[in-house]
């Protein structure tokens, strides 16, 4: 199993257990990288994907769920230096942020009824999610995160959601595997396990978090 980092800390870990339980004569192999895999050359029987990997297109790309990105910042660091008003409120703010080329410099962000790139000064750059959420967590500065990696730290109050009201836009998880013929039975039983744990693959199940 193949599985981008975030999602398999956050998601996939819980779930592997009740998988191994249900299934004890499979050994599980799983691999956690935030870079796309090739899953053939790699020797992999399925991945899980998020829509800013790349998928190769000989692959079957099955939708698993779809989650929402959130912008969100520590109660110590709304103390010093406020809330965003609105979108274009977000470039004075300092912000923590992937170091994915294209939210590079600045964040897409719906308004009304238009996309606004809205400039950013980056206070930390890294490719590395656990490395921002600390930062956000010690105070440093603003940042945007896909919803299924914000649970505990909402209800915990160890974050809170920034500008509810505006679209950040979205971020599908997808099932991957080479192909639907000659499927094991132990990677179909996975497959199956995994579906059935999201059955509205179009709906964030994670939104509720950020109310």
């Amino acid at each position: 199993i193949y599985c981008h980092t975030g999602f398999g800390q956050s998601q996939l870990a819980p779930l592997l257990p009740l998988y191994a339980s249900q299934m004890p004569d499979v050994v599980l192999d799983v691999t956690l990288d935030d870079k796309s895999v090739d899953l053939v050359e790699e020797g992999v029987d399925v991945g899980i994907f998020i829509g800013v990997q790349k998928l190769d297109a000989s692959m079957v790309a099955r939708p698993l769920s779809m989650s929402t990105m959130v912008l969100c910042a520590s109660p110590a660091y709304i103390a010093r230096h406020g809330e965003p008003l609105d979108p274009l409120d977000i470039s004075r703010h300092q912000c923590l942020n992937f170091a994915y080329e294209q939210v590079r410099h600045s964040w897409p962000v719906r308004w009304e009824d238009r996309i606004v790139e809205v400039p950013i000064a980056s206070r930390m750059v890294s490719n590395s999610g656990v490395m921002l959420r600390h930062a956000c967590l010690a105070g440093m500065g603003i940042m945007i995160r896909p919803s299924f990696t914000l649970e505990d730290d909402f209800s915990s109050g160890r974050l809170a959601p920034l500008l509810r009201g505006h679209h950040l836009g979205h971020l599908p998880v997808y099932l991957v595997y080479p192909s639907r013929r000659l499927m094991s039975y132990k990677v179909r039983s996975f497959i199956d396990f995994l579906t059935a744990q999201f059955p509205e693959p179009e709906r964030d199940p994670w939104l509720a978090c950020q109310q």
